[in-house]
């Protein structure tokens, strides 16, 4: 197209024009430019024969719509925090910044940011908490990737519940896998006290968070804090471990036990400034590190402290745009699976210049592999149309030890039904998909996966599920999920009418009448099915839903973080192809 243009261009100077040399000179120069450039591209660009204009995706494309209207509609809920009234308390009468407004000044200003589970929190036995109470993000700080952990005081004060433990977890994972340096916004009142057993116990409970500040500072990983708003109770240590801590004056308050318990348990009245701070700390206690007069001076101190970290500023990388326009992928996500030429085209809307180096094309029937670029930095890609044969998998497994051996990124695209009783029972297909399986635990290079249809039974396996620990995991809106094959749980039809009737559900809390003189419990915003995407999200099981048209720039942000400063690891064996 580049070269047809370049002579269209040079017959009409031509005719135009006297100076006949330098038009002559100037064409040549344009066609030379043009060949080399498609001579020095990285690979060959995909063959795509899917319109998805056609009459026969019209259904595909009101079903894709309607699940991506529906998810921007509860985004909007979830953005408004605890409510109205609540975001006014907190702003005319506590002085405080909303969560956003903290961030936004924080982090660079233009930075794309990685929102980590903003549907945590949905239809949860105790209700709904918006953002689960607490707001995640991966995003630049003085040109590094920072992991920035804020509560929201809008929501119940910024208390801590079992889901927003979960996310902060999540959060600390993913700071430990990437050696993210942590940023934490303190603006708590504790942990909800209705809900303490399943919040201090277990070791995957909130004690564990203030563990892993202790190892991720060991390691090397910076840990800041930065108190704007209560501290109180197992809330106070976030700060007091931190590598360095930024209290502001008036909002930040730091204390096990406020006024009231101090009240109570000797009698004594005292202010929360007195007895927790900003100028206690920084000037007598030593609790914190710096001082800061207002909010705007605490975010301006602590992006000076990621300044002077001594760590490499993240890398801009050049990147030729896909040829594929991004809204078809908002069609392809209404099809409950998507076949090989459609899942081609989720390639080349996804991939630099839609260019993809296909591995291994011919063996294998329902398995897609092989490298492409995404935002100018190299990817090795698995993505399946079907249940993995053995052929696929051995051929999944060659992939991932090649990129294992290169330190090359891989990314999953999920996309499958669930396996039938035979595919289940073949002892080939296990013995294969174990091997994939193992390659894959085994590898030490970052991986991405996204749910684009469905994932189930040993597809979390092979395929790089949860279990697998991928360093980022999203789903489009109307994908599936299912821990076996659908065909192997259903029983037959005779067993199912000989079964004897299972017993009643026992009531849960929200079921339970309300006393007198109680509220009724509001109902809850939606009602997500079990195996959806947005009922995974809503538990912190994958970091998102998102949608299909920022497929692109979300994994080009999550690859730009896991390529940042993470550590790559050495291999110790050889690639086994036989």
């Amino acid at each position: 197209m580049m070269v047809a243009s370049a002579y269209r261009t040079f017959f009409y100077r031509l005719s135009k024009s006297n100076n006949i040399g330098a038009i002559l000179t100037r064409a040549l120069s344009v066609q030379t430019e043009a060949i080399s450039k498609n001579q020095n591209a990285s690979f060959p660009v995909l063959e795509v024969e899917v319109d998805c204009n056609d009459q026969s995706y019209q259904n595909a494309t009101e079903k894709g719509m309607k699940s991506i209207q529906q998810l921007d509609k509860i985004m909007a809920v979830l953005s408004d925090g605890g409510g109205e009234k609540a975001r006014k308390r907190h702003t005319e009468l506590n002085k405080k910044l909303l969560v956003w407004d903290r961030i936004s000044r924080l982090v660079d200003p233009g930075s794309e940011m990685i929102d980590l589970a903003p549907l945590a929190g949905l239809n949860l036995a105790y209700g709904d908490i918006p953002y689960g109470g607490m707001v995640c993000v991966i995003a630049k700080v003085r040109g590094r990737y920072c992991s920035i952990t804020a509560n929201d005081g809008t929501v119940k004060g910024g208390t801590y519940f079992p889901i927003t433990v979960t996310k902060a977890l999540r959060a600390q994972h993913i700071s430990a896998l990437h050696r993210l340096p942590s940023i934490c916004l303190v603006d708590s009142g504790g942990g909800f006290l209705p809900l303490q057993a399943e919040l201090f116990p277990d070791k995957q409970h909130g004690g564990r968070s203030f563990h892993n500040q202790a190892v991720l500072s060991a390691a090397g990983v910076p840990q800041v804090a930065v108190v704007c708003g209560s501290c109180t109770a197992g809330g106070a240590y976030a700060p007091t471990m931190s590598d360095e801590a930024v209290m502001v004056d008036r909002i930040g308050t730091l204390f096990l036990g406020g006024p009231p318990l101090v009240r109570a348990a000797l009698g004594e009245v005292i202010s929360e400034e007195e007895l927790g701070g900003a100028r206690l700390h920084c000037g007598v206690s030593g609790c914190c590190d710096m001082f800061a007069a207002d909010e705007d001076e605490a975010f301006a101190t602590t992006r000076d402290i990621i300044e002077s970290l001594n760590l490499p500023e993240a890398r801009e990388d050049v990147s030729e745009p896909p040829l594929v326009a991004p809204d078809r992928l908002d069609t392809l996500s209404g099809l409950s699976q998507l076949s090989r030429d459609e899942l081609k085209l989720v390639l080349a809307s996804v991939l630099d210049g839609s260019r993809f180096r296909e591995f291994k094309g011919s063996y294998g029937v329902n398995v897609i592999t092989g490298f492409g670029k995404l935002g100018g930095r190299l990817v090795g890609v698995v993505a399946n149309h079907g249940t993995v044969t053995a052929r696929d998998a051995l051929k999944m497994a060659h992939l991932v030890e090649l990129c294992d051996q290169r330190h090359i990124p891989l990314l999953y695209l999920q996309n499958a039904p669930p396996d039938t009783v035979e595919e289940c029972s073949d002892p080939e297909v296990l013995k294969c998909r174990a091997r994939a399986a193992t390659v894959l635990a085994a590898s030490r290079v970052p991986r991405i996966s996204v749910n684009l249809t469905g994932c189930h039974g040993d597809q979390h396996m092979t395929m790089c599920g949860i279990s697998f620990e991928p360093s980022f995991y999203f789903a489009w809106p109307r994908a599936k999920f299912s821990g076996v094959s659908l065909s192997a749980a259903a029983p037959a039809p005779d067993e199912a009418a000989a079964a004897p009737p299972r017993p009643g559900k026992p009531p849960s809390p929200a079921d339970k009448p309300t006393k007198p003189g109680r509220p009724a419990k509001p109902p809850p915003l939606i009602q997500l099915p079990k195996d959806s995407s947005l009922y995974y999200a809503s538990r912190v099981l994958i970091d998102g839903v998102i949608r299909p048209r920022d497929t692109r720039k979300t994994l080009e942000l999550a690859l730009a973080v896991v390529s940042w400063n993470t550590p790559q690891q050495e291999r110790r064996h050889p690639v086994i192809r036989m």
